[in-house]
């Protein structure tokens, strides 16, 4: 019994190969994201990004995390989180920027990142929706 590809199903893998070439790994990192976590994106208000650096870092302080860095300079905050019962440590980064779609206001993105373990069981997309959920109910957001 031969395994081996046929030259059919070669030159499949290699126009393949050659399509998703076409793209970056940004666009694909990009897709991977809205799969699995759809409901998670960008923020974005009418505020101007002063002020919503503000509101961010208000509600990142209101859910009790150890501000590590914050320059409303470079739209920048950098925080960190411990787990209850391990002490596990994980990271947590936002930024916000003036909208580059032409609209007044701000973006606001954050991503959270655990330091040990392979896997995190949710926690990092559940701290995201719920320091969302505390930035929406912010004052203009």
């Amino acid at each position: 019994m031969d395994l081996a590809p046929s030259p059919e199903q070669e030159q499949l893998r290699a126009d393949v190969r050659a399509l998703c070439a076409q793209f970056g790994n940004e666009y694909w990192r990009e897709l991977d994201q809205q799969r699995a976590y759809p409901d998670i994106a960008p923020t974005l208000t009418a505020l101007p990004p002063a002020d919503a650096f503000a509101r961010a870092l208000d509600a990142a302080k209101g859910l009790g995390w150890t501000i590590v860095a914050s320059d409303v300079a470079k739209g920048t905050i950098e925080a960190t989180q411990s787990s209850r019962w391990m002490g596990f440590t994980d990271d947590i980064a936002i930024r916000v920027a003036a909208r580059a779609d032409g609209q007044p206001g701000a973006r606001i993105d954050i991503r959270s990142h655990s330091r040990q373990g392979r896997h995190d069981f949710g926690v990092n997309a559940a701290r995201v929706r719920s320091w969302t959920a505390k930035l929406k109910t912010e004052p203009g957001i």
